[in-house]
């Protein structure tokens, strides 16, 4: 069995499942830049879906125990009522976010969020900017992902 530093870096379950082009007989071998590539954009649809999806907004029994770190405790804090144009609200907000994204997907073992420098007085949208370091191949790589969260809607885009 290869050393975990030596193993090939290899898109996600999802990633290998998705034909692209259901027409072609066989697979063309994709570059390791490509290969490389569908990871970071596989982490970067993960993220958004993430951020996408709101955790339940209601508790459950005490005896329930195990659930908050189900699948069932997957989301991030529903944002509809946050008034995110003050700048207090959205650093409570980036700050809550890292330790979801890590309860939430494993593969992150260190999450950063901050203010992206894209964001104007003038403007509503609230861009920020998630720095990680996640598991790829087996090693740690540094990962940078741009979004924003459109504020009438409270969705996300990248």
């Amino acid at each position: 069995m290869p050393d975990q530093a030596e193993q090939p870096v290899r898109p996600s379950l999802l990633d290998q499942l998705i034909d692209e082009d259901p027409s072609a007989v066989e697979e063309r071998p994709e570059s390791m830049n490509g290969t490389y590539r569908r990871v970071v954009e596989g982490f970067e649809r993960d993220l958004l879906d993430l951020l996408n999806t709101r955790e339940r907004c209601r508790t459950w029994a005490a005896k329930l125990d195990q659930l908050g770190s189900s699948v069932l405790a997957y989301g991030i804090p529903d944002v509809t009522g946050a008034h995110m144009a003050s700048r207090a609200d959205r650093d409570r907000f980036f700050a809550s976010l890292g330790p979801v994204i890590r309860r939430c997907d494993p593969r992150f073992k260190s999450v950063t969020v901050t203010r992206s420098d894209r964001n104007k007085p003038d403007d509503r949208v609230v861009h920020f900017r998630i720095e990680a370091v996640v598991r790829v191949a087996g090693a740690p790589e540094e990962m940078t992902f741009d979004f924003q969260m459109e504020p009438v809607t409270r969705t996300f885009e990248s």
